[in-house]
């Protein structure tokens, strides 16, 4: 890989894994893939056919095309794979002809968009899979365990089976590794930015293939040499990213795993880095990326009623999408009126009825709601379910207003409320 190397106790804190060497850069191969037919052939071997445990794991910079980091699969069987686009990662078990049976986890859009280099993990103990992109955890499911198959190839990056047909893709692929047990979250990120080379290979238990490309696809332990075919050729890469992007010298899954950098919207990017390269992302200059906070205002005052100087918006709970606990309020109101709570993505104060409108764009109406004999109204907020589902998510910004019979003011014989604005947080 030629990427730099870091050594850490596996019984050390997470904090205790530092750089101990300067990259050397200009030497790592990678395998390289131009679309058309190529890619790595291994030959099935007993060491391959992992079923109780295993790890499967590989650096990947996807371009287009089948989005495959490695396939155990045969013309109608396929034991293990383990995909990823740029902002995907999906690990499939026993995927036999035509979708038969199965079982798979993934993460993220599969939309096939270029994207930079990318670790991904996958790494199973017999009954759940945990997902990581660059050493962060992404996603943990129940997986079934695959079936034997020892006879069946591996494929990198490519894949052969009558569900998916033949498949090929564009891209990098490097530092490829099967495991027969489950790696940690921690051993994950201790070794991804290291190359396991020959020497270094026996001192991983568990270790049962790793193919790092350095100008042929020979296995690291011996065992599994593996081929080029058709168009796939090992070239001098740009260097596999350290994933380091404030360079205080620790790897940034190892941060945020210890909890000494913030990443609130679980991308595996530092939220320092982000809100560097793009101030429009904390633009209340906080240090805190705007679509994690919790934030809420009331705005538009509402005109008086007949019973007092007007209706205020309010609300108990919390405005986290996580927590889902958020209820609406709205107080002031005539005793036992008729009204609705209803929402929309923009402001506005324009004279309606007996007092103004605070919400435009695409309007959304909760139902008929009645105050309470002392002037009272509330509505749950609840996420999942009509007429809130879909549309409130971390980082989304709504407003709010409650419309209400008010015929004792006479007018228009309806009154609103003040408006109230809320951006929820994760």
């Amino acid at each position: 890989m030629g990427i730099r190397s870091f050594v850490c106790s596996p019984s050390a804190l997470l904090l205790a894994c530092t750089a101990l060497a300067a990259p050397s850069h200009g030497q790592n191969r990678a395998l390289f893939l131009d679309g058309s037919p190529g890619g790595v052939d291994v030959p099935g071997s007993p060491s391959l056919d992992v079923q109780t445990a295993f790890t499967l794991e590989g650096w990947h910079k996807f371009e287009s095309g089948g989005p495959i980091v490695l396939r155990k699969d045969g013309f109608d069987r396929g034991p293990y794979w383990l995909q990823a686009t740029s902002v995907w990662t999906d690990v499939l078990v026993n995927w036999w002809h035509n979708h038969q049976a199965g079982s798979s986890c993934n993460q993220g859009n599969s939309t096939a968009v270029p994207g930079p280099w990318t670790h991904v993990a996958a790494s199973f103990d017999g009954t759940t899979v945990n997902l990581y992109r660059n050493g962060v955890l992404v996603n943990s499911c129940a997986l079934q365990q695959p079936e034997s198959q020892p006879s069946i190839p591996v494929h990198i990056g490519w894949g052969d089976s009558v569900y998916g047909g033949l498949s090929y893709q564009r891209g990098w692929i490097d530092e490829v590794r099967i495991w027969n047990v489950a790696r940690t979250q921690q051993q994950i990120v201790e070794a991804m930015s290291t190359t396991i080379d020959s020497a270094l290979a026996p001192s991983y238990p568990g270790l049962v293939a790793c193919w790092n490309f350095e100008g042929n696809a020979n296995d690291s332990t011996g065992v599994n040499n593996g081929a080029a075919f058709g168009t796939a050729v090992f070239l001098a890469a740009h260097d596999i990213p350290y994933p380091d992007c404030n360079g205080n010298g620790m790897l940034d899954a190892l941060e945020i795993s210890a909890g000494t950098g913030a990443d609130c919207d679980g991308d595996g990017r530092l939220d320092s880095c982000q809100i560097a390269a793009d101030a429009t992302l904390d633009l209340n200059s906080n240090a805190v990326l705007d679509e994690c906070e919790c934030l809420s205002s009331i705005y538009c005052i509402g005109a008086p009623n007949s019973v007092g100087p007007g209706a205020r918006g309010d609300y108990t709970g919390t405005v986290s999408v996580g927590l889902n606990n958020l209820t609406l309020l709205c107080t002031g109101l005539p005793p036992s009126t008729n009204g609705l709570f209803y929402f929309g993505p923009s402001q506005a104060q324009v004279a309606f009825g007996n007092g103004y409108r605070c919400v435009s764009g695409s309007v959304v109406r909760t139902g008929i709601v009645q105050a309470s004999p002392t002037g009272n109204a509330s509505k749950a907020v609840n996420n999942g379910v009509f007429p809130f589902a879909g549309l409130i998510s971390p980082g989304s910004t709504w407003n709010f207003q409650f419309w209400y019979r008010n015929v004792a003011a006479g007018g228009a014989g309806f009154n609103l409320s003040d408006g109230l604005s809320v951006r929820f947080c994760p």
